[in-house]
């Protein structure tokens, strides 16, 4: 079973919305609590992020018939690589699936692993892929954050629906979109800041910040109270 276009795009943005939250969160903690060793493949707070922020990189090459390099590198170790070049390598991935259609989502792409073996799998599943390998490890992530004392940000993909859907107007993701497409990349505060000026750029609608982003503002880290336990979904 292949998936959607429509579904790739819209677990595109569940993914960069759950990893924007995660990353808002790492930047609250102490540089103790963000390298803590708690003993899995990945280590830490910050190098589980790190790998999830690698693996994305390196299949969205894979998927862009690009040359794919080894992941991570020891330069991506740093929260402060994390806040600005996962938001533009997401950015990246939603330009990329704008123009996908059905067939496309369920074409064969060939691809070598790291280790050199051939593939051939429909686009959709590869992407799919992607989006459930961030999640393992962003439940990694929010257990070490429980375990540190802290409550983790809610990041179930009903939520990323809940907030899509009741978002309206005034939705922070809405509010991104739309100083991105005046400042054109959106990669610099200062070139959105200047052209808020112009009033002719259309605002994106609902859907499209469902779809593309992980602007929802992110929600800060808060102390876990005696026997908290987070709610029922």
């Amino acid at each position: 079973m292949n998936a959607s276009a429509d579904v790739i795009r819209s677990h595109i943005g569940y993914s960069a919305w759950a990893s924007g939250l995660l990353v808002k969160a790492a930047g609250q903690l102490r540089q103790e609590e963000l390298t803590r060793d708690f003993g899995t493949a990945d280590k830490s707070v910050l190098g589980t992020l790190v790998h999830v922020f690698g693996a994305d990189r390196l299949w969205l090459a894979r998927l862009k018939r690009e040359p794919a390099n080894r992941f991570p590198t020891d330069a991506d170790y740093q929260l402060a690589v994390l806040q600005s070049d996962w938001p533009a390598l997401y950015r990246q991935w939603t330009e990329w699936a704008a123009g996908l259609t059905d067939e496309d989502a369920g074409a064969d792409v060939a691809y070598t692993d790291m280790r050199g073996n051939p593939f051939r799998q429909p686009l959709g599943q590869l992407v799919l892929h992607v989006v459930n390998h961030g999640t393992h490890h962003r439940g990694q992530v929010s257990g070490f954050l429980r375990t540190m004392g802290y409550v983790p940000p809610k990041l179930d993909l009903v939520f990323y629906y809940r907030e899509c859907r009741l978002g309206g107007a005034k939705s922070p993701a809405l509010e991104f979109l739309h100083s991105v497409r005046r400042s054109g990349a959106g990669s610099q505060p200062a070139r959105a800041s200047q052209a808020r000026s112009s009033a002719s750029v259309a605002r994106p609608t609902q859907a499209e910040a469902c779809a593309t982003s992980g602007a929802i503002a992110p929600r800060g880290l808060k102390p876990a109270p005696p026997g908290f336990r987070l709610p029922q979904m």
